[in-house]
């Protein structure tokens, strides 16, 4: 799901992005790279 805000991820109420399901990698490296500040660092220190 995107906004016309150049294809950016909403953001839900939680500050997390709202990314379409999917299978693989891809949906999970593009929600890390929505995370926005603090969240992202989070995520990417628990991503193998």
């Amino acid at each position: 799901m995107t906004q016309k805000n150049g294809g950016a991820p909403r953001l839900l109420s939680g500050g997390n992005p709202q990314i379409p399901k999917g299978y693989g990698d891809e949906p999970v490296q593009a929600y890390i790279a929505a995370l926005p500040g603090w969240k992202r660092e989070a995520a990417r220190a628990w991503t193998p």
